[in-house]
């Protein structure tokens, strides 16, 4: 069902937040903020995956939790890699990786002034077609200062 979702232009977001998280398998959080006049890709036209959908996708909410702005991009913490094969008949497959995924990457993040919560959802690491979950929130002016945010898993302790 497509709804209208404004451009984070029309929030008067003339600033974006480049806002660069870490990963270790599931697990999240803020590395760095930096604060730059520019506008941000523009966002979906549908409403994100909902609570029972996959991906990887990130939201501002109002004070009120009302959607703002949400956008889906790639599974950064992919736990396979490509492999090819020198048979040129052979097609490209996806192996699972021996360690647990870990890295960083960057999201360019409007800095719209009604925006009062930072959500990241994905699925899990190893398992890119399964339900996402909240992986990460963050008080939004929190973030437009560079503070780090609540590290979220679901990992027990110990394991």
């Amino acid at each position: 069902m497509a709804v209208h979702l404004p451009q984070a232009q029309a929030h008067g977001a003339d600033h974006t937040l480049r806002v660069t998280l870490a990963y270790r398998g599931d697990e999240l959080e803020v590395k760095r903020v930096e604060r730059v006049r520019m506008l941000a890709p523009g966002q979906a036209v549908r409403e994100p995956p909902g609570e029972h959908g996959a991906g990887f996708w990130f939201e501002i909410r109002d004070g009120k939790g009302k959607l703002l702005y949400h956008r889906v991009i790639h599974q950064p913490n992919r736990a396979d890699r490509e492999v090819f094969s020198p048979d040129p008949d052979q097609t490209v497959r996806r192996e699972p990786k021996s360690s647990e995924p870990e890295g960083e990457f960057t999201l360019l993040v409007p800095d719209i002034p009604e925006g009062a919560e930072f959500v990241v959802h994905a699925s899990p690491a190893r398992e890119p077609g399964a339900p996402a979950k909240e992986r990460l929130k963050h008080d939004f002016d929190r973030l437009r200062r560079g503070e780090g945010g609540e590290k979220r898993s679901d990992r027990k302790k110990g394991k």
